[in-house]
């Protein structure tokens, strides 16, 4: 076996879930360091945009009823900002604070973006392959190709569909809250979302789940798809 065939695979508790990052196409002394990096990119974001831990940026930031944005680390910006986006583009389908009365709660795009920080830290040291996977939100990247088996929300014993990934990323989403009722979307029991970065598949998830068939506009803006589940069926999106 050659060094160039060798990967690592390992996983961390973060994010509320496991982290699994694997890389192959180098040394195992490169993997080893690109994995490290990786894990330290997700612990970045973990750290700043936690919701629940009370020492983030994010909860300093409620607290404060929102400082000054030169205050914030550029991620936080970023990421705050893509979320007013994505509410701006779905007419408040996706809103931040909508489980978050008092602040913004980002957990609903902070995963997805997560998980791009670390495959972006995986490319800059040259392996040729990998995927991250936090929970559910993943993305691969490279020669490498993933496929994904999804299961219906409403019987998960029930296989509804198996998506192939190939420099993509994916996202799953179960019944979501609906932010103009502030209660859960009754009709539609959930959402799986392809896209090219995982922040616009973790937040399109939570516009689908509210707009079902009404948010293919943002999909074809954001060159996703996704598969709609609405009384025990499944609907594909395309973009």
């Amino acid at each position: 076996m050659t060094s160039c065939s060798i990967e690592i695979r390992r996983a961390r508790p973060l994010l509320g879930t496991f982290v699994e990052i694997a890389a192959g196409g180098a040394s195992r002394e490169c993997l080893d360091r690109a994995i490290d990096r990786a894990f330290d990119a997700v612990e970045l974001v973990h750290r700043l945009m936690s919701f629940q831990e009370p020492g983030s940026e994010l909860s300093r930031f409620n607290r404060q009823g929102g400082p000054p944005p030169d205050s914030l680390h550029p991620w936080t910006v970023e990421v705050i900002a893509a979320a007013r986006e994505f509410s701006q583009r779905s007419g408040g389908a996706f809103d931040a604070s909508a489980a978050a009365p008092a602040g913004l709660d980002l957990s609903g795009i902070a995963k997805g973006f997560a998980v791009d920080r670390a495959v972006e830290v995986l490319r800059a040291h040259g392996m040729a392959r990998g995927s991250v996977n936090a929970g559910g939100d993943l993305a691969v990247f490279g020669e490498d190709r993933i496929e994904v088996a999804v299961r219906n929300p409403a019987d998960p014993s029930r296989l509804a569909a198996v998506v192939t990934l190939e420099n993509q990323a994916f996202a799953s989403s179960g019944r979501v809250l609906d932010p103009k009722t502030r209660r859960p979307a009754v009709a539609i029991e959930g959402a799986s979302v392809r896209a090219p970065s995982c922040l616009a598949a973790d937040a399109l998830t939570k516009v689908v789940g509210v707009l079902g068939e009404k948010a293919t506009p943002m999909l074809r803006r954001f060159g996703a798809a996704a598969l709609l589940f609405r009384d025990g069926r499944m609907v594909p999106l395309e973009a």
